[in-house]
């Protein structure tokens, strides 16, 4: 049906539908698969019946878990679908420019995105730990500044529409306790492991951490506050720092470790001689620019 209707076509017929998962750590709060479907098409010039492939994503709630309760407690699926189907179509109309993944199907009652695959344009998922090179910050800063610029011309036609994804992000003060506690506690086991280091001139970083993991909840909430009065615009929810290293060296060598102990726990990584020597070269550089604070 999905594919009949976007292809605008019932002489399809599917012969084959294989699925694959993406790869750890693309999508935490979903379940994210790609699927590749083999069917068969009448050809509108020789009448012959034609066999294609066609690629696309599927996203879907998660099974279980405080991924589950996220979820449902702040209403995330209904805001992306929301967000797929009725903002960034008209969005995209008015700067001219794609920036996200057409919308296939999507269903409320299912709880289930089907979208296009992008890498199938050429599209590329970056190493989120070796992070960007300034000019692709730059090339994302711009497509940001398009959709910035989009929902302000469409709260002006659509005041409502847009208006009605004030209610939060991620870490906003809808956040299910359970997940700030769990952050909370990430931060302490990583001052706890700074501490167990032999060199304790890192030590005053162990200290900011559990400073930070205090007032994280606050913090967190802060962001969302903003002035009636001012300049606001529809915001893409989290942008994580990638960049904190993106041109240097020993980035790419941490990377390549994390990738190489994925079978260890978080705190035996910590514990782990080649990547502490590696961890204690980017902190500095980390608290220079106020990652601790």
């Amino acid at each position: 049906m999905v594919l009949r209707k976007e292809l605008c076509d019932e002489t399809i017929n599917v012969l084959h539908v294989k699925t694959s998962n993406f790869e750890k750590g693309i999508n935490f709060l979903s379940d994210f698969f790609k699927v590749r479907i083999t069917y068969t098409i009448l050809s509108k010039i020789d009448k012959k019946i034609a066999i294609q492939i066609a690629d696309i994503v599927v996203k879907s709630e998660p099974i279980d878990g405080i991924q589950l309760t996220m979820v449902h407690e702040q209403g995330m699926f209904i805001r992306e679908l929301k967000m797929l189907k009725e903002v960034l179509p008209k969005i995209e109309k008015l700067v001219h420019k794609q920036l996200g993944p057409k919308l296939w199907y999507g269903s409320s009652e299912f709880r289930i995105l089907v979208m296009e695959n992008l890498s199938e344009r050429g599209f590329v998922m970056k190493d989120r730990q070796k992070g960007l090179s300034m000019e692709q910050c730059l090339l994302v800063i711009e497509q940001l500044a398009k959709l910035h610029a989009g929902s302000v011309a469409l709260h002006e036609k659509e005041p409502k529409l847009i208006e009605s994804f004030k209610s939060g992000g991620i870490l906003s003060v809808n956040c299910p306790a359970s997940f700030m506690r769990m952050s909370e506690v990430s931060l302490l086991n990583v001052s706890k492991a700074i501490r167990d280091w032999t060199d304790q001139k890192y030590a005053h970083i162990a200290t900011k951490l559990d400073k930070l993991a205090k007032t994280f909840r606050i913090r967190c909430a802060d962001i969302y506050e903003y002035e009636p009065n001012e300049f606001c615009v529809l915001n893409h929810g989290i942008i994580l720092g990638l960049r904190m290293m993106a041109d240097s060296k020993e980035t790419e060598d941490f990377a390549d470790v994390l990738e190489k102990l994925q079978g260890e726990t978080k705190m035996d990584v910590f514990k782990n001689a080649d990547t502490v020597m590696l961890v204690q070269k980017m902190i500095p550089i980390m608290d220079q620019r106020g990652y601790f604070d």
